[in-house]
């Protein structure tokens, strides 16, 4: 593995935030080998990884739907595939290169597609040639990588592919052992509750603050709302509007500092919906593992990938509707009036992380899979 040269088309990546940036992130550290990563410009600072080094596109997230940029990007790639010839080709999203893909193949790298959800489900409102170019490179690639089992099953219902490997999101363990060393804090008199996301609707915020209001008059207790987003305007409004205000928080986009956060709170709430008008679902949920390494009470929604992230009455409660808030507020005064009955869950949700989420493992057990497939190529 050592010697293998990885090749990654991106356009998440830190310093931006959320899941798939950290997902990407921990693939390209942790995966052995000769690393080159293609990203757009406004990720131009991404963070130093070992054997890793960046080509930054002359152009921002979202400008590739121009075909100029389009083109540029493509041929940006190309040339690096035609000269260097990389064992393997790794592409986050493929819609952007899509029209690529077929050149790409020509010079024999093994390529491998990666899905999280939305980036498969938004396609049902994108043109016909698109679906069918995206279903051909998934058909033609020599693997197929999802991060939760939710949307392989729906690509499984459209395209026929060679094979597939669910890797799911993990945490770097190591790092949030490091984090929980870092920040002591102090129990705090009131329940503690917590979200930490990038505030869209599909996290469904607005329920939250919605059941909360039913039960501000007979409890003590203090929300913070950790990110930022187009929905953050609208989320002050409604706290106000419910009377919220003195007891919801935004403390904004933090860094390590969310882990303070984590550490005080007794309640990690997301109960995500489906957008349909955006094509947009909860692909797994890397926070729910972040607030369970902390032994957190788990509440989120049986939403696409989250049920594989949250084990419904062993490491948190789902809720059947996410948007039912009435059920919300009854699973949140549960905790209220007996914190000890749901301990067990908290703890349950620790063991299954350091267990079954911890990245360098799973990208380990990936390696093997990697491994196989240059192997393969190797007899052809």
């Amino acid at each position: 593995m050592q010697n293998l040269k990885h090749f990654f088309v991106f356009r998440d990546f830190p310093p931006q935030k959320g899941g798939m940036s950290t997902y990407y992130y921990n693939l390209v550290k942790f995966i052995k080998g000769n690393k080159k990563v293609f990203l757009p410009k406004d990720v131009s600072e991404p963070p130093d990884i070992e054997n890793a080094e960046y080509v930054i596109a002359p152009f921002k997230k979202g400008e590739e739907k121009n075909i100029f940029f389009t083109l540029l990007w493509g041929f940006q790639i190309l040339f690096h595939i035609i000269f260097e010839r990389p064992d393997f080709l790794h592409i986050g999203k493929i819609r952007p290169v899509v029209y690529f893909f077929l050149l790409f193949k020509i010079f024999k790298p093994r390529t491998i597609l990666y899905f999280h959800g939305l980036d498969y489900y938004e396609l049902k409102n994108k043109s016909f040639i698109k679906r069918k170019f995206v279903n051909y490179a998934i058909k033609k690639c020599d693997l197929l990588v999802c991060a939760n089992k939710y949307v392989l099953e729906i690509i499984r219902k459209n395209v026929k592919f060679k094979r597939s490997y669910v890797l799911y999101p993990g945490v770097d363990v190591d790092y949030l052992k490091n984090m929980d060393r870092k920040f002591k804090v102090k129990k705090k008199k009131n329940f503690v509750l917590l979200t930490v996301c990038n505030l869209v609707k599909r996290k469904n915020i607005d329920t939250v603050l919605k059941a909360l209001s039913l039960l501000k008059e007979s409890y003590d207790f203090k929300y913070y709302i950790i990110g930022k987003g187009p929905e953050e305007e609208n989320l002050k409004r409604i706290s106000e509007d419910l009377s919220l205000k003195k007891k919801v928080e935004f403390p904004g986009e933090l860094g390590e500092e969310k882990f303070r956060y984590y550490k005080i709170c007794d309640i990690f709430v997301m109960p995500s919906k489906v957008v349909e008008e955006e094509g947009s679902f909860e692909g797994f949920g890397i926070v729910f593992l972040e607030a369970g390494f902390f032994k957190k009470f788990l509440i989120g929604s049986k939403t696409g990938g989250i049920p594989e992230a949250v084990l419904d009455g062993k490491t948190g409660i789902l809720i059947e509707n996410p948007e039912d808030y009435g059920k919300l507020s009854e699973v949140i005064k549960s905790y209220f009036d007996n914190p000890s009955r749901f301990k067990k869950m908290g703890e349950n949700a620790y063991k299954r992380v350091v267990s079954e989420f911890d990245v360098k493992k799973l990208i380990k057990n990936y390696e093997r899979v990697i491994e196989d497939l240059k192997n393969e190529s190797g007899s052809d």
